[in-house]
């Protein structure tokens, strides 16, 4: 099972990669540019949101059945993580 070969990139899989391509750019403007309260709890945030959005890009373009499971289990770890950066994120920001 190769996942990263047989790639069909879509509409929605290049509408997805353009949006992932604009906030990994706002990331790095934020994690250089603009200290603030909670900015480590910010670019973690968006650092797990762009992991969940790489995912769902492959899941999107793949054509398998089996790669979309898979891409769709290798989008957890963000999924999860979110929620919870996004918490520490308004607990620092008080």
């Amino acid at each position: 099972m190769n996942c990263l070969a047989n790639l069909d990139v879509n509409l929605a899989s290049g509408a997805a990669a353009s949006l992932w391509v604009v906030c990994s750019i706002v990331l790095i403007r934020i994690a250089r540019n603009i200290p603030f309260s909670g900015q480590l709890s910010f670019v973690l945030t968006l650092a797990a949101m762009l992991w969940w959005l790489f995912t769902v890009i492959f899941d999107l373009a793949s054509q398998s059945e089996a790669c979309k499971v898979a891409w769709s289990l290798a989008a957890w770890p963000g999924i999860v993580l979110v929620p919870v950066a996004w918490s520490f994120l308004s607990s620092t920001t008080r």
